[in-house]
């Protein structure tokens, strides 16, 4: 009704004016997209019937209704070109789904959760790992440790048996004897040694 009206006005003026062709080149978008949201909710009602879902005609026009209660003249953000393929396409855009953004941030926040989760379990059998490896390391340290010093304490009791063991030998056997005498005869015999090693030394090269 609208357009006929203004194509009426633009073949009784002259020379059209450019608002004039604007409005008509609005008028024709808008009524492209009116019916091709129409058949879209009608394709979209079919497959709610089969499936079972009601959808009444008010809901239908009020849909209907909203996209296409703009102001003509008025700039929008979407261009004629991206709605032309918005509409043309076999499926659903994101502008089309207002529901889609708000899934996509669930699915995002599910895996940062599942990350988040496997990050902590990570951690927990990593530091389980770092206690269980540090204990049973300074057990086995803690043993060796143990065992050296047992095995140390052995030897200082067996150095200091023998020593008193000597001591004993000493001055039960020897007594006072053990002296300058008992020096001299020591040295004679290392002395009588040193002697016959030396003349077996000049011996062997004229031999």
């Amino acid at each position: 009704m609208i357009k006929s009206d203004l194509l009426k006005l633009i073949n009784s003026t002259k020379t059209p004016t450019p608002q004039l062709l604007k409005l008509l080149n609005i008028l024709e978008e808008k009524e492209y997209v009116v019916n091709k949201q129409w058949q879209r909710v009608q394709e979209e009602s079919k497959q709610d019937e089969v499936s079972g879902d009601d959808t009444s005609t008010d809901d239908v026009i009020s849909h209907i209704k909203d996209d296409t209660d703009t102001n003509p003249l008025a700039d929008t953000n979407e261009t004629l070109l991206s709605l032309r393929q918005r509409l043309l396409s076999k499926d659903k855009s994101i502008l089309d789904d207002p529901k889609s953004t708000v899934r996509t941030n669930d699915y995002h926040e599910s895996i940062q959760q599942d990350m988040f989760n496997e990050l902590l379990d990570l951690a927990l059998v990593l530091k389980s790992t770092t206690l269980n490896f540090s204990n049973a390391l300074m057990g086995e340290d803690k043993d060796m440790i143990s065992a050296t010093s047992n095995q140390l304490s052995a030897n200082a009791d067996t150095m200091d048996r023998v020593g008193s063991n000597l001591n004993n030998y000493v001055s039960n056997k020897l007594g006072s004897k053990i002296s300058l005498f008992w020096m001299i005869k020591i040295a004679l015999v290392l002395f009588v040694v040193f002697v016959f090693i030396l003349i077996i030394a000049k011996l062997l090269p004229s031999m």
